[in-house]
């Protein structure tokens, strides 16, 4: 038996591609799944260009691909909904700019599913969606911007842009190190686009939603006053004012099982 071919196994014989297709024609929707490791962390991606999950299992990060898959979508299908199951800690800010404004526009229905974790840019489009599925288990977290800046001692370290923020002001602009400022100002950019782009989200998928309610959303999500890790479960989402459509259906969390298996199997986390 070849490398290849061993690679080729589980894809061949994981029931999730059958499985996918019916959930697709019993339901008229399109799924993906967005996750944080996909095919294209795989040695040898570009043998795997035409596999047949590489528009159904995708990056949080590859916003091309996803941008394909709704061209194609718009092409062949478009008067389907689409179904989105996440399981994810976060991807970049533009990626998920990009993504949103998509899943904002999406002209049929969309609907996110977290069957356990969304959290920093995967909620940022989870509450793109116009319903929003979770467990009592399931969690969302803040989705301030986090930024890499160089220290001293030349390692690159992260923080949330609201840290970087709170260091100008605390510190005269003349003892802070030039790179330092830069990403300073780098991170109001982010930090007020960020609540702008939040604020957009809840007046369009949250009519309802009071000016208070949103302004009280975007200091737990959007102000760094938490920590960017901190878990929000369905309870809290909905203790904030945001609507969680329901439960996690049963054919979902078998698509979700069987996603875990083939990850498994494949052994690329």
């Amino acid at each position: 038996m070849s490398f290849l071919n061993s690679f080729l196994i589980p894809l061949s014989s994981s029931s999730l591609f059958d499985d996918i297709k019916s959930y697709e024609k019993q339901n008229k929707t399109n799924i993906i799944f967005l996750i944080d490791y996909t095919w294209d962390k795989l040695p040898f991606n570009d043998r795997f260009e035409n596999n047949k999950y590489r528009y159904y299992i995708m990056s949080i990060d590859n916003h091309k691909l996803f941008l394909e898959k709704i061209n194609w979508i718009q092409m062949y299908s478009k008067n389907k909904d689409l179904d989105i199951i996440y399981h994810t800690h976060g991807g970049s800010v533009m990626s998920s700019d990009i993504i949103s404004n998509l899943l904002l526009n999406y002209p049929q229905n969309v609907r996110s599913h977290i069957p356990c974790i969304c959290q920093s840019a995967g909620t940022l489009l989870a509450l793109s969606s116009k319903e929003m599925y979770m467990n009592f288990y399931s969690l969302l977290g803040p989705v301030d911007p986090q930024l890499s800046y160089q220290s001293i001692n030349t390692e690159y370290d992260k923080t949330s842009s609201r840290c970087l923020i709170k260091l100008k002001e605390k510190k005269s602009v003349n003892g802070i190190d030039d790179s330092i400022l830069i990403k300073i100002i780098e991170s109001e950019l982010f930090h007020n686009d960020g609540i702008e782009t939040i604020k957009s989200i809840l007046n369009k998928r949250s009519p309802n939603m009071t000016k208070d309610n949103i302004e009280k959303v975007c200091e737990i999500l959007c102000s760094g006053k938490y920590p960017h890790h901190k878990p929000l479960n369905r309870n809290k989402i909905e203790e904030m004012g945001i609507k969680v459509t329901g439960s996690i259906s049963p054919q979902i969390c078998n698509l979700f099982n069987e996603l875990c298996v083939l990850k498994k199997d494949l052994k690329f986390i």
